[in-house]
């Protein structure tokens, strides 16, 4: 079959593809419970932040609408030649994840869509790693196709680069101009620990304006992130009782390179842990990767022991209202944007896969069941 054309603009010559009212110490440990042990995956309100925080919150009002989404075939492309969601698919997605909009019609790039399409995504689509403890391969597949259709068709979730790849094809249809870039997790043991950059195994979007604003766009971060970040220093964005920042940082480990440059500084995701207390989530530069960039950093999250994802069973989800849904091995949690928690610690396997059915929408195939360690750890 022909090459699909693309349906959007890509930015230069880029390739397609907690806070107030939460209990600080509780959410480290659940941010702990899905990066590995010490790891820290670490109305709207804008605005640069200040020195005396900005604590004004607004309450975030939003419909859903139901519409029925058929499976379409993925285009084959030559080697060298760049893929993307056809018109057809970009459709069945945005009826996935609700996203308002009129019948063959694709919403205009504009900040106030960006933030609702972010919005849509976190709150329909789940972060989850079950590929890995229900598949003989453990592999997860991030090709256009393989992303389609365990989004879509199979109505599952991924991570980061399943997510937002999928979120990548979308802003390009909607017409922004964008660009991909990997991001290293950051770790550390306690509050106020030097901070440890892992590998690059993050992937995000940067979107700019053509006012000369860009701003963060991110549904691949444990579903946790509602709207996007302006990407400037002191950036930062508030909802549903969370403060999350943007600040310039340089690695720990840096130093001037041979020919006398100094060490680049990095953009630092943070997020807000009260207290005074910022937690650093992930960092990043504009630095412009490839798709085997992503392949490879896949690769790590997939089969390295030492990645957050390999050993854990999970699934995370963000609801319209700001309540949050984590089911973490034998444990799930349902945290509300007020600060409430409830936790249900699992004895048998059927109630972990009845909490899956129940608030993911996730029913796991016979030939999943056959592959899937059923001991609740």
């Amino acid at each position: 079959m022909p090459r699909a054309a693309p349906v959007g603009t890509r930015e230069g010559s880029s390739p397609r593809l907690a806070g107030d009212g939460w209990d600080g110490k509780e959410t480290l440990r659940m941010k702990r419970d899905i990066c590995g042990e010490g790891e820290k995956v670490s109305g709207v309100h804008y605005g640069k932040q200040d020195k005396a925080e900005r604590t004004t919150t607004t309450t975030i009002t939003t419909t859903t609408t139901t519409t029925t989404m058929t499976a379409t075939t993925m285009t084959e492309t030559a080697i060298g030649q760049v893929e993307h969601f056809t018109r057809e698919q970009i459709f069945g997605i945005l009826s996935h994840i609700n996203y308002p909009h009129k019948p063959d019609v694709l919403p205009e790039p504009t900040l106030e869509n960006l933030r609702e399409l972010q919005y849509r995504c976190v709150t329909s689509i789940p972060f989850e790693t079950l590929s890995l403890r229900t598949t003989k391969s453990r592999g997860v597949d991030i090709s256009l196709q393989g992303i389609y259709d365990r989004i879509v068709n199979q109505r599952r979730g991924g991570w980061c680069f399943s997510l937002n790849r999928l979120a990548y094809e979308l802003l390009l249809a909607f017409g922004y101009k964008v660009q991909f870039v990997l991001a290293r997790v950051c770790r550390s043991d306690h509050y106020g620990d030097p901070i440890v950059y892992g590998p690059l195994t993050h992937q995000a979007s940067i979107v700019r304006f053509s006012d000369g604003a860009k701003y963060l766009f991110d549904i691949g971060y444990g579903n946790t992130f509602y709207y996007p970040i302006p990407l400037e220093e002191g950036g930062m964005v508030e909802y549903f009782g969370h403060k999350r920042r943007i600040t310039k940082a340089v690695h720990n480990e840096a130093e001037p390179n041979l020919l006398g440059n100094p060490p680049e500084e990095l953009w630092r995701v943070e997020e807000y842990m009260g207290q005074d207390r910022w937690m650093a989530c992930y960092a990043f530069t504009e630095q412009q990767y490839y798709d085997i960039d992503c392949e490879m950093g896949n690769y790590f999250t997939s089969y390295s022991p030492k990645s957050s994802c390999f050993t854990k069973f999970l699934c995370l989800q963000g609801t319209p209202d700001g309540t949050y849904h984590l089911l973490i091995n034998k444990q799930f949690k349902i945290r509300t944007s007020t600060g409430t928690q409830e936790t249900i610690v699992f004895e048998k396997e059927q109630e972990r896969l009845d909490v899956l059915e129940k608030y993911f929408g996730i029913v796991l195939t016979e030939e999943e069941l056959k592959y899937h360690d059923q001991k609740i750890e």
